[in-house]
């Protein structure tokens, strides 16, 4: 079976040079993210950095004007610093590590593409999916597999609970503004345990 799934990823990968990523975020991990530890102002902060790195235009469509954050991340599972703190997590599920490695400026329809539940659930769907399909030269059948592909690695990452590792923050000097200013109003710097601090904030995903 996995050779027959290596061999369709070939065959349905498309042709841009761009590749889509559909990035469904762990059931167990729905609402704990870096909006979740700051305010809306502070998140503005980093948000306004990481568009003016990227020249105000979407780094996957080259599309200017309504520009929104995305969160790019790493799972870790198999870290041997994450044994002590297995099975302590709500509903005893193994613990593993989703860590923050970057920041990028999308239009809404490309972040939208990252998060087809979330397009589905604001009844944008089809306008997302028109765009994802001329963006990245995608026919309805490889758009399809590209969701199953990334239904299925969200169901096995929701096996797992997960520590939030937002210490890129503080080690990319290009954030160094915001970083300053959040710590002027937490009196702390971003940890690789930020749970603690998560807050639910509507609309956040």
């Amino acid at each position: 079976m996995p050779i027959i799934t290596s061999l369709l990823d070939k065959i349905l990968e498309g042709r841009a040079q761009k590749k889509l990523h559909i990035e469904y975020i762990p059931y167990t991990m729905h609402f704990k993210n870096a909006r979740a530890v700051m305010s809306s102002a502070e998140w503005e902060n980093f948000c306004s950095i990481t568009h003016k790195k990227n020249n105000w235009r979407c780094v996957e469509c080259g599309a200017k004007g309504r520009l929104e954050c995305h969160e790019r991340w790493y799972y870790d599972f198999t870290a041997p610093t994450l044994s002590k703190y297995a099975m302590l997590r709500s509903k005893g599920k193994p613990l593993g590590e989703m860590k923050l490695i970057g920041v990028m400026s999308l239009c809404h329809y490309c972040h939208m593409g990252k998060h087809p539940s979330v397009a589905k659930r604001n009844n944008e769907w089809n306008e997302v999916k028109a765009h994802l399909k001329r963006v990245y030269q995608l026919n309805g059948i490889q758009l399809w597999w590209k969701l199953r592909q990334a239904r299925a690695r969200a169901r096995l990452q929701s096996r797992f609970d997960y520590r939030l590792d937002l210490t890129y923050f503080n080690r990319d000097s290009l954030y160094d503004k915001a970083l300053r200013i959040f710590q002027q109003n937490h009196q702390r710097q971003f940890t690789s345990d930020e749970r603690q601090y998560c807050k639910t904030i509507s609309g956040n995903q």
